[in-house]
């Protein structure tokens, strides 16, 4: 009877701890707010940039005129020419290359 209270009550700490952190966890997130818009773009005015582009407008005079980096809009534009859409397009870091393990 002893070892099964002892066994309740680890699991009920062990509950408690995991449902604190989850706790505290959740609220830093609710609590992040981004400080600058970099790397932020409309992803409309991105298409209506690259159409431009491929209509005859140069890259920095298509992205000035809807706001977007060049080098961005430089990346779709590619994308657009290899694929014909540019939907497939990522951001950030790709993590899958740099794997060292297997899974």
């Amino acid at each position: 009877m002893l070892a099964w209270r002892q066994e309740e009550t680890a699991a009920s700490c062990s509950q408690a701890k995991s449902v604190q952190f989850n706790l505290l966890k959740s609220n830093r997130a609710e609590q992040y707010q981004r400080k600058t818009e970099r790397g932020t773009f409309n992803k409309d005015a991105m298409e209506m940039a690259v159409a431009a582009n491929l209509e005859g407008r140069s890259l920095r005079k298509a992205a000035s005129d809807f706001g977007v980096n060049y080098k961005t809009l430089q990346r779709y534009v590619k994308l657009h020419r290899k694929d014909g859409n540019i939907e497939k397009a990522t951001f950030g870091y790709s993590t899958l290359k740099k794997r060292i393990f297997s899974d």
